[in-house]
């Protein structure tokens, strides 16, 4: 008897796994597995061609993703004390509505709720409870992580409330990780499911595809992180786990017995993960209705390649070594893309702008004549600063200043804002400009300090002077 492998991860999680979707499909077929999943980090990335590569080779494939998520007081909380970590929670389509259902909470999460990573509310999760499965994830997952903090009873009263929402669609998950924290919610959950009236299901948590890529995960998560073996502390930027290698059933039993669990316990819990494969519907995906492009002209690719000849000979870049190979590189690509047409639209519009006084760039400041920047060792009145010259951006990082733009404010809100002690900051300040402060009622401590536009500014805030 087989079980399906869960809480898997490919090479489309961000760099924080190896294992290929061609080398995982041939791995399924290879060993008669006739459904398998994915799960990546926070992304939806590989479903497509996981799909079309799967049903190629006969096999069911079963489309999900290890989300993060957290409940919405948490994420808009300014109080950092309050601020809990995101929280994993695997996510598994059960049919085509369900896999809809996951691009619509990711691109949500993507635009309204991205801090470091796309944060999918549990306020709007629970509103697709139809068409997903959820469980529980590794010790990322909010459950094992209460466990281990000592308190089970907000464990249970997360666990109800999934219950309350997905029923007999959650589950909790267990593995075998090589991990003490992870060991120690295993026993939690096997001593508990009954009576919290919940299943288990056994997965892997894979990264790669065999024992011996351990050491290879570890060579990318450096790399991923501009890390050597030769750097002290390194070892904290790779997994401890070993064992994070696709497994087959017997592997798995093989692994619980020598870790002393009851077998019966975990044939029932991988058997679980069956019960999820035939709630799961097969899919089909296939590729977006293709974009109908305006021409630009009959002769548009030789339009785009003469022009690109023609302002690289006039840059003198023609006798540069590689540069023609280059340019020869990249036509071939737009050609292959049929985007001919659209380069030369948007060069169009560009050049249209640029000939008739429109703003046309990477978008427009917010700084006007009277404002002061911090360049090297003193503050800079915006309109003396030039190109090249270094100044800090608002994230503290000391840049060389690449072109200045600028444009009349005739039509936009502006803001005065007035200091305590009479003073007014500059001129003037459009509703967006970005300023540091220390909101009001705030201890005068460095982490209180928060980036906040103009038009977000009360009285009481204390302004930072750099």
């Amino acid at each position: 008897m087989k079980y399906l492998p869960l809480h898997i991860h490919t090479d489309f999680s961000n760099g924080d796994a190896l294992l290929n979707v061609d080398s995982y499909v041939q791995w399924a077929k290879e060993n008669e597995y006739p459904s398998i999943t994915v799960t990546d980090h926070g992304n939806l990335c590989a479903s497509l061609y996981f799909n079309q590569v799967a049903s190629k080779a006969g096999i069911k494939s079963i489309i999900g993703l290890e989300a993060y998520c957290a409940f919405e007081r948490e994420f808009k909380s300014e109080v950092k004390e309050e601020k809990r970590e995101r929280d994993h929670c695997v996510l598994i389509a059960k049919n085509y509505q369900g896999y809809l259902d996951l691009c619509w909470l990711l691109g949500q999460a993507m635009r309204n709720t991205f801090y470091y990573k796309p944060i999918i509310l549990y306020e709007e999760l629970v509103k697709y409870n139809k068409n997903l499965i959820v469980s529980s994830a590794c010790m990322g997952g909010r459950i094992p992580k209460l466990v281990l903090e000592n308190k089970e009873d907000e464990a249970i009263e997360f666990i109800e409330y999934m219950k309350s929402v997905f029923g007999s669609d959650f589950y909790i998950e267990v593995m075998e990780v090589e991990m003490p924290d992870q060991t120690a919610f295993n026993q939690w959950a096997i001593n508990n499911y009954k009576r919290l009236g919940v299943k288990i299901i056994w997965t892997t948590d894979t990264h790669y595809l065999k024992p011996e890529h351990a050491e290879a995960h570890d060579v990318m998560k450096l790399i991923n992180t501009k890390t050597s073996f030769k750097d002290e502390g390194w070892e904290k930027r790779v997994y401890k786990s070993r064992n994070l290698w696709l497994k087959k059933r017997e592997d798995i039993l093989d692994e619980a017995k020598q870790n002393g669990y009851d077998l019966d316990l975990v044939n029932e819990f991988l058997d679980n993960t069956l019960e999820i494969d035939s709630k799961v519907e097969p899919v089909k995906l296939t590729r977006a209705p293709e974009v109908i492009m305006p021409k630009f002209a009959d002769n548009s690719y030789e339009i785009l390649e003469k022009k690109a000849f023609d302002a690289l000979k006039a840059r003198g870049w023609d006798k540069r070594p590689g540069y023609i190979e280059r340019v020869k590189s990249e036509l071939e690509v737009i050609k292959l893309k049929r985007m001919e047409d659209y380069f030369l639209i948007v060069a169009d519009i560009v050049n249209f702008a640029e000939n008739n006084d429109v703003l046309c760039g990477c978008g427009r400041g917010c700084f006007l004549p009277g404002s002061f920047v911090k360049g090297e060792g003193t503050m800079i009145d915006i309109v003396e600063i030039k190109k090249s010259q270094k100044v800090y951006t608002h994230k503290g990082r000391l840049r060389e200043v690449d072109d200045i733009f600028k444009y009349k404010v005739e039509n936009e809100k502006m803001l005065k804002i007035k200091l305590a002690n009479g003073e007014t900051l500059g001129e003037g300040n459009t509703i967006d400009h970005e300023i540091f402060v220390l909101p009001k009622g705030k201890e005068k401590k460095l982490e209180n300090v928060v980036l906040k536009q103009a038009k977000d500014i009360v009285i009481g805030d204390c302004l930072i002077k750099l």
